[in-house]
């Protein structure tokens, strides 16, 4: 169900982009700091995860 919730929503997001008049060099001109915004996210949520694990373990 969400993998297919995930190609509907990339589907009209590319077909919004489109509608909005970028060639497919506009759409990577946006998907690219987009993908870079998700990728320095996801680093923090992991290193923000570990540090949280840690600090559980450790025992009073």
């Amino acid at each position: 169900m969400v993998y297919r919730g995930g190609d509907q929503v990339g589907s009209w997001a590319y077909v919004g982009l489109i509608a909005l008049g970028l060639s497919m060099t506009g759409i990577a001109m946006v998907a690219v700091p987009l993908s870079v915004i998700w990728l320095v996210l996801s680093i923090w949520l992991a290193r923000r995860q570990e540090r949280a694990e840690h600090e559980s373990d450790i025992e009073y």
